[in-house]
């Protein structure tokens, strides 16, 4: 029951006509911005999207290259009504940052982002993959860059209990690391991933 709420925690309501701007109707385009965070889950860390600022469970996350790609998958909750993803572009920030291995000399890395669908056990692109710029750094020191990409996305259908997911990939075959940063609450030091999708204005 929404009552049972938290008191902070935002009621989210659906859009109505009063919900969009002139400009939204004419284009037919209304952004909706999300906020990536982390969840403390039964048995794990569960990363989320989120449309309410709220504190995050951890600040960021590491991950090893082995050789194989590693992600970071950050979902939004299932839809409760069919929705759909409008053909123009989204829009992402974030922060993260790449540490050299042991081994000596300059290594470098990247990632790469992209929005999908998820629906069962089926993923779908929604927008095309873009790459950071690639980061650099010597033994053992790291080197951290603050990121705005801008996805293209594809008409997309979302039916009820389907899930809109921002990924982002790390393939790196010299052990080098790469950490990525998600405080929703934390807009000083832009370590915040603020991503911005727009749907298609159904009134």
């Amino acid at each position: 029951m929404a009552e049972n709420l938290p008191v902070n925690f935002t009621i989210p309501q659906e859009g109505s006509l009063a919900s969009y701007s002139w400009t939204d109707i004419q284009a037919g385009i209304a952004y909706r911005s999300f906020y990536a965070s982390a969840l403390k889950g039964i048995s794990s860390t569960e990363l989320c999207l989120l449309t309410n600022l709220f504190e995050t469970y951890e600040l960021s996350t590491e991950k090893q290259g082995t050789g194989s790609p590693l992600y970071w998958i950050f979902n939004a909750f299932p839809f409760t009504l069919p929705s759909e993803i409008a053909d123009s572009a989204a829009l992402v920030r974030f922060r993260w940052r790449f540490r050299r291995s042991g081994a000596l000399g300059i290594g470098s890395g990247t990632l790469k982002v992209k929005l999908i669908k998820i629906s069962g056990v089926t993923e779908t692109d929604v927008s095309n993959e873009v790459e950071t710029a690639t980061l650099s750094a010597d033994n053992g020191d790291s080197v951290e860059s603050n990121q705005i990409l801008k996805l293209l996305t594809t008409k997309t259908h979302f039916s009820i209990g389907d899930i809109l997911a921002l990924k982002f990939t790390f393939n790196n075959s010299n052990l080098h690391y790469a950490q990525l940063y998600y405080d929703p609450l934390e807009t000083t030091a832009d370590t915040n991933i603020i991503l911005n999708v727009p749907f298609k204005v159904d009134l």
